[in-house]
C-alpha cells in the first residue's frame, strides 16, 4: 500500500474520466502532489510500515454476544503505514456519517495498543485523503464493469467537494 500504488494507481483510473473536466484533474493532481510531499518523510520500515487490513469498517467486523470480534474481507490487504488502516476507517465514516466521537474512540483504542507518533498523527489528514482517493478508483473499476450509469457529472461534482473537504484545515470538524 505505498503511494504508488494508492495513489499513482488511482490517478490512472481517475484521470480519464475526468478529461472534459480539466480544472477538476487539474486540482486532483495537486491533491496528490500535495499528499506525497506530506507523507515522504513517513518511515517505511517496522514498527511503522506493518500488515494493513485496508478496509475498516463495520460490515468487515462481526461481533459477538459476549464482545469478541472478529475481523474478515482482507481484499484490500497488504503492508503500508500502520496508520493507513486509521485512515482508511476515518474516510469511511465520514462517507457514511460516523459523528467525530466514533472517530476519535477508534483512535484512541488504537493508540491504547499502540504508541503513535506525531508524525505519524500529523500525516492522518493526507492519508484520509489518499484513502479516498483509492476507494473512489476502487469505485469506478467497479462501475466501469456493473453500473455505469450512475457515473454522471453529479457523481464527479460529488466526489470533488469531498476531497475537497478533506483537505480543508477544520476536515475533522464534518
Amino acid at each position: 500500500m505505498n503511494l504508488d500504488y494508492l495513489l499513482d494507481d488511482s490517478l490512472q483510473i481517475i484521470a480519464p474520466f475526468l478529461h472534459e473536466r480539466s480544472p477538476d484533474l487539474k486540482y486532483l493532481l495537486e491533491i496528490v502532489t500535495q499528499i506525497k510531499y506530506e507523507l515522504i518523510h513517513l518511515p517505511t520500515e517496522a514498527p511503522y510500515w506493518v500488515i494493513c487490513w485496508g478496509d475498516p469498517h463495520s460490515g468487515n467486523v462481526h461481533i459477538t454476544r459476549d464482545n469478541q470480534m472478529t475481523l474478515f474481507d482482507f481484499d484490500q490487504c497488504g503492508y503500508g503505514w500502520r496508520v493507513f488502516d486509521i485512515a482508511k476507517f476515518w474516510q469511511v465514516s465520514l462517507q457514511s456519517g460516523l459523528s467525530k466521537t466514533i472517530r476519535q474512540a477508534f483512535l484512541d483504542g488504537y493508540r491504547s495498543c499502540e504508541k503513535i507518533t506525531d508524525d505519524e498523527l500529523n500525516a492522518l489528514q493526507a492519508l484520509t485523503q489518499t484513502a479516498y482517493i483509492w476507494a473512489w478508483a476502487i469505485a469506478l473499476n467497479h462501475a466501469k464493469f456493473y453500473e455505469n450509469s450512475r457515473l454522471d457529472k453529479n457523481y464527479f461534482s460529488q466526489r470533488l467537494q469531498r476531497l475537497k473537504q478533506l483537505n480543508c484545515k477544520d476536515w475533522q470538524l464534518f
